[in-house]
């Protein structure tokens, strides 16, 4: 998961807000995405 950390470290430090919404919604559909590739294999 170093999506998951290096979104991590950037929301920790302080850059623009909107940034920050910009790697949330990055991080969302991520892991949209994991899901439904997981629930796709089962």
């Amino acid at each position: 998961m170093k999506e998951a950390k290096a979104a991590a470290l950037q929301l920790r430090s302080p850059p623009a807000a909107e940034a920050k919404i910009t790697m949330l919604k990055g991080l969302t559909t991520v892991l949209v995405v994991v899901n439904y590739c997981t629930n796709d294999l089962k």
